[in-house]
């Protein structure tokens, strides 16, 4: 039997300027039946996707590692890290996912987005599919 994705409502972030949200579903595994369906804010200059740790936790997801960040005032904060599989517009991607705290906005960051070779259409607010990747030298015909 499917499950249907649950939608999770997290902290209300505001979009500044150029700035737009997305629908992204979230997975332990890449065909697991059971999904979280968040907004996210798509912020392709952010190296990292933060998920409620709530949203995370329900799926089985697991905590890995400290990484750390500083604040705008240079105060040092950390959040834990794991892995997920993300889905949007059509694409996959496994990227390491951020345990969002009380307070952290839901974020679609850089790294998913460059593995799903989507790029932020600010004009229409969607994403939309990169060029075609460069073969590396190496496997060219």
């Amino acid at each position: 039997m499917t499950k249907r994705a649950e939608f999770v409502e997290g902290r209300r972030t505001r979009a500044a300027a150029g700035q737009f949200f997305v629908n992204i579903e979230v997975r332990a595994q890449p065909n697991a039946s059971e999904a979280k369906l968040l907004r996210a804010l798509v912020d392709p200059e952010g190296r990292y996707s933060w998920v409620p740790a709530a949203a995370l936790e329900d799926l089985g997801i697991m905590r890995r590692q400290p990484i750390w960040f500083t604040t705008p005032d240079g105060e040092r904060v950390s959040r834990l890290a794991g892995y997920a599989f993300f889905t949007t517009e059509g694409a996959q991607t496994v990227d390491t996912v951020i345990f969002a705290e009380q307070g952290d906005p839901t974020i679609l960051g850089g790294h998913a987005l460059a593995a799903m070779n989507l790029v932020p259409d600010a004009q229409s607010k969607r994403l939309v599919a990169g060029q075609p990747l460069q073969l590396p030298t190496s496997a060219a015909p």
